[in-house]
């Protein structure tokens, strides 16, 4: 088993844009950050994946396209650009996932009912082990615990275990 750790749509104008989730965002961020941190100890890939949508003004360059400066991200993780909620769709995600012999992968960031549930589910799809990351995923409508209770593979405990192996 060799995981991936995907950081989906932490940008900075969906953290203004939606106050009743800033501080859930912000609980989020801190414990992706501890986690990513492992992952970069174990020498495992991070993805750091950004929403690109005209409609709602996120277009790179723009203020608040940046990811929220809170989360660490480093130089060495890998940057992908995603225009539909989930992040396997029109984006070289599947290819590089192949390439670098990932089968599981432990997601995080918002909003658990939009694109870390499609983004799940997509995951499931291309024959990938989805997780989620509990402490590290965020919702737009306050409903996290609710979404997370219907996904099979929720949890932490078995996450930092699986990273024992990569001593």
């Amino acid at each position: 088993m060799k995981p991936a750790l995907l950081i989906i749509d932490l940008q900075e104008i969906y953290y203004r844009n939606n106050p009743s989730m800033q501080q859930e965002m912000l609980d989020a961020i801190t414990e992706i950050n501890a986690m990513a941190k492992n992952f970069r100890q174990k020498k495992l890939p991070i993805i750091v994946i950004y929403h690109n949508s005209e409609k709602e003004g996120v277009i790179p360059g723009t203020d608040g396209y940046e990811m929220h400066p809170n989360l660490i991200i480093e130089n060495s993780d890998i940057r992908i650009t995603k225009t539909h909620s989930s992040a396997f769709i029109g984006t070289p995600l599947e290819k590089k996932l192949n390439e670098l012999g990932i089968d599981t992968l432990i997601l995080s960031g918002i909003a658990a009912e939009y694109c870390v549930l499609a983004t799940y589910h997509g995951a499931d799809h291309y024959n990938f082990r989805p997780i989620y990351f509990a402490p590290g995923v965020a919702s737009v409508n306050g409903i996290t615990q609710t979404i997370l209770s219907i996904v099979e593979n929720m949890t932490t405990l078995p996450i930092l275990k699986m990273l024992e192996q990569f001593e």
